[in-house]
C-alpha cells in the first residue's frame, strides 16, 4: 500500500461512527477548547499525541487524545515529528543503544508520578546525569520482561 492509499484508509477510519463518538467525547472533555491556545471559534481537531501500534484511532487511550484548533494541530503535528527525530538522534548521539532508549521509555510506565511535566523533566535530567540510575532502570526493565517471558 503506497502513502496515498494509507492516507485514504486512515481518513476512512476517521469517518467511522466509533471515531466520531470518541472524538465528541474528547471535544466535550476539553470544553470545546484548543488545549494550546484556548481558541474556541475555529475548526477543532482531536489530535493523537501518539499512536499505539495495532490500535484503531478510536481505541487509543483518552490521555493520548487532545483537542487542538486547526492551526495548533498543524504545528503540533510538524513539531511532534521533528521532536521525535531530534530526540532519538540526540539519545543515540549520547551513546545509548535503541534497547536502552526503549528501556527508558518503558520504565516511564512504572512511574505514574511522571505524568506531572515538571517531575518528568526532573526525572529525565536525573537519569542522564546518573549512570547508576540508567543502569538500574535498564536492569529493572530487563528483569521485569524476563519474568513475563517465563
Amino acid at each position: 500500500m503506497d502513502k496515498n492509499e494509507r492516507r485514504e484508509a486512515y481518513l476512512a477510519k476517521l469517518r467511522d461512527p466509533r471515531w466520531q463518538k470518541k472524538r465528541l467525547e474528547i471535544l466535550s472533555r476539553d470544553n470545546w477548547t484548543c488545549q494550546i491556545c484556548s481558541d474556541t471559534t475555529t475548526t477543532l481537531h482531536v489530535h493523537h499525541r501518539a499512536y499505539m501500534r495495532g490500535k484503531e484511532p478510536w481505541d487509543h487511550l483518552d490521555e493520548l487524545l487532545v483537542t487542538l484548533c486547526e492551526r495548533c494541530h498543524e504545528e503540533e503535528t510538524w513539531w511532534g515529528q521533528a521532536a521525535a527525530e531530534e530526540l532519538l538522534f540526540q539519545l543515540r548521539r549520547k551513546g545509548l543503544f535503541d534497547k536502552q532508549i526503549y528501556s527508558i521509555a518503558a520504565g516511564m510506565v512504572f512511574a505514574p508520578e511522571w505524568k506531572d511535566r515538571a517531575r518528568l523533566a526532573s526525572a529525565i535530567e536525573w537519569l542522564f546525569s546518573d549512570t547508576d540510575a540508567q543502569s538500574g532502570l535498564i536492569a529493572a526493565y530487563l528483569a521485569a520482561n524476563q519474568k513475563g517471558e517465563e
